[in-house]
């Protein structure tokens, strides 16, 4: 409390009472920064995550993409005689396609494969014609669709 002297009469003035408004503030203030950097915090890890995301796509439709573009020029000089019927058709693609394919650089020591009527570039399981050194590569299967077309699936 302040005195104040005015002649001879003493006049008592409370103070404003403010103590502590301003830690308050403070940790008002405190608090919200901190939301923000874990709001921050949480935006960048989801931001790498997106992009490793988008880089995998990118890989994968890459591989893809150049995987159905290595069977269609591989199928370009296959010749299917006018008269195949279903089987002997899938057989002339296998042979054809084993002779110009089977123990290329390409290939890495694995084969082409005929499993009934589907043949399979490279055959056997978890076995990848490789792109790059980093794991990309790609699987081929070609079959025989109604009226002697043939369905590639990469």
């Amino acid at each position: 409390m302040d005195v104040n002297l005015v002649g001879n009469i003493r006049t008592l003035r409370p103070r404003p009472r403010r103590h502590g408004i301003t830690s308050v503030l403070a940790m008002m203030y405190l608090v919200l920064f901190a939301f923000m950097a874990v709001g921050f915090y949480s935006a960048s890890g989801t931001a790498v995550e997106v992009s490793q995301n988008e880089q995998e796509q990118s890989k994968s439709l890459g591989a893809a993409e150049s995987g159905l573009d290595f069977v269609r020029f591989q199928l370009a000089g296959v010749i299917i005689p006018p008269n195949s019927t279903g089987a002997t058709m899938m057989n002339t693609v296998y042979t054809q396609l084993a002779a110009r394919l089977d123990g290329t650089a390409n290939m890495k020591g694995n084969t082409v494969q005929l499993d009934g009527a589907v043949v399979t570039l490279p055959g056997g399981y978890g076995n990848y014609i490789s792109l790059d050194g980093e794991g990309t590569g790609f699987k081929a299967q070609i079959d025989q669709v109604s009226d002697g077309r043939l369905r590639i699936q990469v």
